[in-house]
């Protein structure tokens, strides 16, 4: 019997984004949401949209909507950065750090 490693990979990814959605849900988050969270505290320094775009794999419009949605339930702040004004800035909220 052949073993579909491809198969079984897939399904370890489905049940693992179904518990961290279930976490999250407790919270009233999704499972990205935990997960940009726990990036933002974790990150040294200043952090970039394009920052999460490359951490989450996940393309510009995605990343825009997703903090866009985190912004309006004041978990992030987005700002433009001073470096290079076509950049966000990310930085987390006091309810985004509880």
């Amino acid at each position: 019997m052949t073993i579909n490693y491809g198969r079984l990979i897939r399904l370890a990814s489905n049940k693992m984004v179904q518990q961290m959605d279930a976490y999250a849900r407790d919270y009233g988050l999704t499972g990205t949401q935990i997960s940009i969270l726990d990036f933002l505290a974790n990150v040294q320094g200043v952090c970039l949209q394009r920052d999460i775009e490359v951490e989450f794999n996940i393309r510009r419009s995605t990343a825009t909507v997703l903090l866009q949605r985190m912004q309006a339930r004041d978990l992030v702040v987005l700002a433009r950065f001073a470096g290079d004004g076509r950049q966000k800035q990310i930085s987390l909220t006091t309810k985004g750090k509880q």
